[in-house]
């Protein structure tokens, strides 16, 4: 981690006014690099505080961690304030800026503030009729808990009155303390706005916001503002309104803000050539600061008195609708052995004698061992939610997948048909679905028929109300070819030598502008023989994977208790479906739990080919039933005659099919596994089919690793089987064999040692 070798002592000054890349298209500084400088500049702490939302928080909360920097989390909310700014036209002042809301500051000091910002930003996102997010005062007083409110910018309540009194008095201060007739409007609109927030969070918690972004209003307006709080009481705090990190990337910030209006860069170059939002240099703050060295100070203060310790590792699930005076352990245990022994009535259909009691005794076994370590880890209500809308989908003719990821191998699941896979017949390890030795929540990834999916997602809304129910939201990032083009606009360079760039970089998957330049030399030969494609590169360079807007995830939604905004900031889409404000990992960090409710397509289409079936063929037929060793079915692959089969289609699979020739349902498994890039190019999947086909010999490096890899053909290719092997070569218990395991996908030396 950097650090500035020329300040070695514990900086004083704090940015407590910062909009990184998640005040999207406004804000151009990456968190991880907001953080460094931070840290370089040996401040103690910084803020967040992103416009209407708080997208950011949890990452720059845990990068902040990282660094050993206090964060402080908050948001520049869009706010109504105590007179609206249209009263003051329909008062007839009609110097003042069209606006829809004014902004306020908010830092949330513990726990509880932070619990009351996101019930402050989730709130106006529930009138989808406000053109901007805007917070209602009343909103604002019932949810003021534990919070500091800095009045922001000229576009701050208290500020833009006190700019309009300049307009209207040659001595604003003086108007203050004795009115004329026709100031008296704004005075009081001033006073009401002093006496709410000192009301609303207390007067020592409430700081007159300064800055100098070397703009002349600000400058003008400086000493007006000191002089003002002093009138009120109120304290005064210096601020950066930091909106990109360094000087130098003044201009890419403008770009992004040009992208967001549609605007031109001629459009905005009077701004940008005097403007200064970077993140100030604490020289930078003693300057432009040096005659209020009370709002310098007041940056420790406000830092000092933030404290917000997250605990992460709880989970906050919704309580399961039990029988009266049932417990969930004591239900998961019940609904597990009735659904075992369902289960095993069709097992003795399906396996005939194989199944004798030794065989069963197992399945018990396992099954008791995973519902005590499911309730000693707390999660028996998770299963018991997942079973219950697998089971809602099931009654209610909605196909439901076999199983998918860990969570097929563990027998609990199979019992509450969670899953349809039988684990121990395929040898599935529980450990890697559920570890004791580390604890996370269980993972279970469900397909549903793609037609129906959404029937399954407002049974879950409807069982534990709208405002417990959530999708998650992802973000769409400026790739390559869009951030060139978008460049090239605002520079207003052509479109026809635009498109002549763009179409040179490599058609690749998520490719970096980088990437293409190194891949492709003709994009610096053109940018050799024209300045402004060298710029357009430079620019697109600087805001490439920068937050650009909103999205849902595919699958994910979570489930919680006592309302999604207690516990997490959540806004609505169109249709009016919760979404959280946080990506899934940081959902999760904060303690929701996600549900995955994936849509399959494939499943739609067995489901029609199994009604057929029962409509002219045969009435009772169950697919359950089905032989999966069946000759013809493997000559058919063998053929690669697979299209529209899930997983087994497209041209490399196809391929590989005719090499491989599967003989056994193990081969089906064994060739969806090696069809990746590192088997594919370590030379494992040719040595797999030489194996099997008998033309290379079958080697294991010990005897007892005969049993662990004999269906793959002495080949480790699936996890379980080094879990398995660690178990049994190194006598790890096969949770520890499932760190090892974690610690080898990483890529970790010093965890694997």
């Amino acid at each position: 981690m950097e650090t500035n070798p020329e300040q070695t002592v514990a900086s004083n000054f704090v940015h407590l006014h910062v909009h990184s890349e998640y005040s999207l298209m406004d804000g151009a500084i990456r968190i991880a690099d907001l953080v460094k400088k931070a840290k370089k500049m040996n401040h103690t702490a910084i803020a967040l505080t992103d416009h209407g939302n708080m997208f950011g928080a949890i990452e720059f909360y845990g990068k902040c961690k990282d660094y050993g920097i206090k964060p402080i989390v908050g948001t520049e909310i869009y706010y109504e304030g105590a007179t609206h700014p249209k009263l003051l036209v329909e008062e007839g002042f009609t110097s003042v800026r069209p606006a829809d809301a004014y902004h306020l500051v908010l830092l949330a000091k513990s726990v509880k503030g932070y619990h009351s910002l996101c019930r402050i930003v989730s709130a106006p996102y529930s009138d989808p009729r406000q053109a901007v997010p805007t917070v209602r005062h009343t909103v604002l007083k019932e949810n003021a808990e534990d919070l500091i409110a800095l009045s922001s910018c000229l576009r701050g309540e208290f500020a833009a009155l006190l700019e309009l009194l300049t307009t209207l008095s040659a001595d604003p201060i003086a108007a203050l303390r004795s009115p004329s007739e026709d100031v008296r409007f704004v005075v009081e609109s001033l006073n009401k706005h002093v006496a709410e927030m000192k009301a609303t969070f207390g007067a020592e918690n409430y700081f007159i916001e300064m800055m100098d972004n070397n703009l002349g209003a600000q400058k003008r307006m400086l000493p007006i503002l000191f002089a003002a709080a002093k009138h009120y009481g109120l304290p005064v705090v210096a601020s950066a309104d930091s909106h990109y990190l360094n000087p130098d990337d003044q201009e890419a910030h403008a770009v992004l803000t040009a992208i967001k209006n549609d605007l031109k860069m001629t459009d905005i170059r009077g701004r940008i050539k005097t403007s200064e939002f970077h993140v100030f240099e604490d020289h930078e703050f003693q300057a432009r600061f040096a005659e209020y060295p009370e709002a310098l100070a007041n940056q420790k203060r406000v830092a000092d008195a933030c404290q917000l310790e997250f605990k992460f590792g709880e989970y906050f699930l919704p309580r399961f609708t039990l029988k009266s005076g049932e417990s969930e352990p004591d239900a998961l245990r019940r609904l597990s052995k009735e659904g075992l022994e369902d289960r095993l009535v069709y097992l003795r259909k399906l396996y005939g004698k194989t199944l004798n009691e030794e065989k069963e005794a197992e399945y018990w076994s396992r099954l008791e061992y995973e519902v005590e370590v499911i309730i000693s880890m707390g999660f028996p209500g998770d299963f018991l939610i997942v079973q219950d809308f697998i089971n809602w989908a099931k009654d209610n003719d909605i196909p439901v997948g076999p199983g998918r990821g860990s969570g097929a191998g563990s027998v609990v699941a199979y019992a509450l048909k969670i899953t349809d896979i039988d684990p121990l017949r395929f040898n599935l390890i529980f450990e890697r679905f559920l570890n004791p030795e580390r604890i996370s929540m269980p993972d279970f990834d469900v397909d549903f028929c793609q037609e129906k999916r959404d029937l399954v997602i407002r049974y879950v809304t409807d069982k534990y109300t709208p405002e417990n129910v959530a999708q998650i939201t992802t973000f769409g990032k400026m790739k390559a070819k869009a951030a060139l083009r978008d460049v090239g606009r605002v520079l207003q360079i052509g479109y026809g030598k635009v498109d002549r760039i763009a179409k040179l970089i490599p058609n690749e998957l998520d490719i970096k502008l980088q990437d293409a330049l190194d891949k492709e030399p003709r994009i610096l030969e053109e940018a050799k023989k024209d300045d402004n494609i060298q710029k357009m590169l430079d620019l697109a360079l600087k805001i490439e994977g920068m937050s650009r807007h909103t999205s849902v995830h595919a699958a994910g939604v979570v489930i919680a208790d006592g309302g999604m905004h207690n516990l997490v900031p959540t806004y609505k889409d169109e249709s009016g479906q919760l979404i959280t404000q946080y990506e899934m990992k940081n959902a999760e960090k904060v303690g929701l739990v996600k549900f995955d409710f994936l849509g399959l397509k494939t499943l739609t289409v067995i489901d029609r080919a199994v009604k057929l079936i029962r409509a002219t063929k045969d009435k009772k037929f169950d697919i359950a039933m089905i032989d999966l060793e069946r000759k013809e079915v493997y000559d058919l692959l063998q053929l690669a005659h697979s299209v529209g089969i899930f997983q087994l289609e497209g041209s490399g699979m196809m391929a590989l099919l005719k090499k491989l020739k599967p003989s056994r349902f193990e081969d089906i498994i064994a060739v969806v596994a090696l069809f990746r890039p590192g088997p594919l190019g370590s030379g494992m999947v040719d040595d797999f089919i030489e194996r099997k086909h008998g033309r290379q010999d079958i080697v294991y490096e010990h005897p007892s690793l005969a049993e662990i890899l004999s269906d793959t053909y002495g080949i480790i290719l699936y996890q379980e089987q080094v879990q398995k092997i660690a178990a049994s070569l190194a006598n790890y218990s096969l949770g520890e064999a499932d760190l090892l395991r974690r610690a080898m996908g990483k890529k970790k030396p010093e965890e694997m040692a």
